[in-house]
């Protein structure tokens, strides 16, 4: 059973892939025809990959500093690279790995660091949610037809936060589960008593939605698309569900499943913009591996001399 759960991941990746691959196989005229192959635009894709990390690199280095972390910046892009290459892993292993490496590394408390990270991510699904229906709201006020699924897609994403700020009486914790209640509820605290904190990481996320947003743009361009960016942060703003559910490394098919689902909303053909998610993809995992394998090796190479010196 043991074996089956831990190959189930992967299998469910190949089963992916080799469907992918046969529809490719009995329409790549077609594609092919559409294809409209820029190197311009394949480096541009690269590029933004690469400022993808750094961003996440940014994000790490503000909110560790504060969890007590002494991070460099650098140290910061590194975990953001080594996060993106791990999540390759079944079930996404690269918070688990941030964790440990920040726990033995830094002494952060593994409470602290999960509590401050999920936090952050229910306000960032929230911040997404009203990214989406800001872009909703303009087309409904220009008079363009918003179907009703979406606003109701969004304004979930946007009231999650909500269950941040419900209380919990103190009374129904048992006493000797407080510690650790206290301890899981510590990042949040973190956060939301410091204001500049809290809007520099929404700050930080919202700019890399839009560089996503931006990759989308020039992917699905590459199959003659013309989308509008309008329409490009609908989809960036939406494949932050992806880290919801990843039954596969790297969340295959998960992403390409939200974004073909919105495109069809918006009278976009879902093979296409599964393949141009596709290429997407492939671009900036190239891009992961290559930082993450290099910062793995950095990482780790620094780890082995500190515990050499001590």
């Amino acid at each position: 059973m043991n074996k089956i759960k831990k190959w189930a991941p992967y299998l469910l990746s190949a089963f992916i892939l080799a469907i992918g691959a046969y529809f490719l196989s009995q329409n790549l005229d077609q594609y092919l025809e559409l294809l409209e192959f820029s190197i311009p635009t394949v480096l541009i894709l690269a590029l933004v990959g690469v400022l993808f990390i750094l961003g996440n690199g940014v994000n790490n280095y503000v909110l560790y500093r504060h969890l007590g972390a002494q991070v460099s910046l650098n140290e910061s892009v590194g975990l953001a690279a080594i996060n993106t290459l791990a999540n390759y892993l079944p079930f996404a292993g690269g918070m688990l790995a941030k964790s440990v490496y920040l726990r033995k590394r830094h002494q952060v408390p593994y409470g602290r660091f999960f509590s401050a990270t999920l936090s952050l991510f229910v306000c960032l699904i929230s911040a997404n949610g009203l990214l989406g229906l800001l872009v909703l709201s303009s087309w409904f006020l220009r008079g363009d037809p918003v179907q009703p699924i979406l606003w109701f897609g969004y304004g979930v994403m946007f009231a999650i936060i909500l269950i941040l700020f419900v209380p919990i009486p103190e009374r129904i914790i048992p006493q000797r589960l407080k510690k650790s209640f206290d301890s899981l509820t510590e990042g949040w605290q973190i956060i939301i008593k410091t204001p500049s904190l809290f809007l520099t990481l929404i700050g930080i996320q919202l700019v890399m939605m839009v560089l996503s947003a931006l990759r989308f743009w020039l992917a699905f361009r590459l199959y003659s698309q013309e989308i509008s960016f309008g329409q490009a942060i609908l989809f960036a703003t939406a494949i932050v569900l992806t880290q919801i559910v990843s039954l596969t490394p790297g969340g295959l098919g998960v992403r390409e499943g939200i974004v073909a689902a919105l495109a069809i909303t918006q009278s976009y053909p879902a093979d296409i913009a599964v393949l141009a998610v596709a290429t997407d993809r492939l671009i900036a995992t190239i891009v992961f591996f290559i930082l993450g394998t290099i910062y793995t090796t950095i990482l780790g190479q620094d780890q082995t001399k500190r515990e050499f010196e001590v």
